[in-house]
């Protein structure tokens, strides 16, 4: 399945705190792990850790993080898993409304943007570019 939204890789990893809690629908309280998000946009998070999760049921994960001084409490499915020498890494789908996927996006877009500067020029370009491409379209 191709991505639909933007990703966003921290200069360094984000630590965040996560435990399983459901199993095959049935609600579980598993103790809390550390892991660390490599990348994540407003749809999913990939992160690494030790432990190894289950990947042939459903595994619904709450993952805790700080962004910018922002606290973030998600749930998700564990969509894929690679097994590592140095660890462990997941691709979860975030579960959230609407509303909590819009703010947290433009909330993501704007740490993007003070984490990385070089960003900022090189989505300016793109947009510049496809109001250029809409213009033409649309005979302006």
């Amino acid at each position: 399945m191709r991505r639909k939204n933007f990703r966003v890789k921290p200069l360094t990893p984000i630590s965040a705190a996560i435990r399983i809690v459901r199993m095959n629908g049935i609600f579980v309280q598993s103790r809390e792990t550390t892991g660390h998000v490599h990348d994540l946009g407003p749809d999913g998070i990939r992160f690494g850790t030790k432990l190894t999760f289950p990947l042939h049921v459903e595994c619904v994960l709450e993952i805790r993080l700080l962004i910018a001084q922002t606290e973030y409490q998600f749930k998700g499915h564990i969509v894929w898993g690679v097994e590592g020498e140095h660890g462990n890494q997941y691709g979860v789908r975030l579960l959230h409304s609407g509303n909590n996927r819009r703010r947290f996006a433009q909330h993501l877009y704007d740490w993007a943007l003070m984490e990385r500067p070089a960003v900022r020029r090189s989505i300016e370009l793109y947009e510049l570019a496809v109001s250029k491409r809409s213009d033409v379209t649309h005979g302006r």
